[in-house]
């Protein structure tokens, strides 16, 4: 059970893996009160900018990453449509 660890937040959105596997991701998280952080995956220069986690403030140290994840002080960031479209074709963000 996601109780038995210390999980405090669930990847929900990842640039690499797109809106199906956000949406089962987003339910899990959901489901077992997890925050919702996003990332890109970003293993290559092209994948660049394909999601990050939006910090409602910035934080001042690792600590605070930490508390304001804890805090769902957080959210999931995805680029826009013309973002995504130039990262389709091979353009840079």
């Amino acid at each position: 059970a996601v109780a038995d660890y210390p999980v405090i937040a669930a990847e929900v959105w990842n640039g690499r893996y797109g809106p199906k596997v956000a949406e089962k991701s987003r339910a899990l998280a959901q489901k077992h009160g997890l925050t919702g952080v996003g990332g890109s995956d970003a293993h290559d220069p092209a994948d660049l900018a394909g999601g990050a986690t939006e910090f409602q403030r910035m934080p001042a140290t690792l600590a605070e990453v930490g508390q304001f994840i804890r805090q769902g002080a957080v959210a999931p960031w995805r680029p826009g449509l013309f973002t995504a479209l130039r990262r389709a074709v091979g353009g840079q963000p």
